[in-house]
């Protein structure tokens, strides 16, 4: 009897595991997220270049003053609104100072 419990439980779980990730992702969707970044190009004025922590792919995105000091190599946060990069910019050097 234990084990037909078990399956059936094993049974449900990809479906709980769909259902509960979408509730989780449309509650959250308007959360601030932060990802960490390296500099891969200083700031130009408009945009820095960066890469986020275990990418390869270099995003070009506009950034606070507080960074606009960053030298190649430095770590930064990027904040994102509404989990979409469209809105992401660089936001300040990553031990805040």
């Amino acid at each position: 009897m234990n084990n037909d419990i078990f399956s059936e439980s094993s049974d449900l779980y990809p479906i709980l595991e769909k259902i509960i990730s979408k509730i989780v992702a449309d509650k959250t969707r308007s959360c601030f997220r932060v990802y960490k970044a390296s500099v891969v190009s200083v700031p130009n004025g408009t945009t820095v270049g960066i890469s986020l922590i275990g990418e390869k792919t270099v995003l070009n995105l506009p950034y606070s003053s507080a960074i606009s000091e960053i030298t190649v190599g430095d770590f930064v946060w990027v904040g994102v609104i509404f989990n979409n990069f469209r809105n992401a910019f660089v936001w300040q050097k990553a031990n805040f100072n």
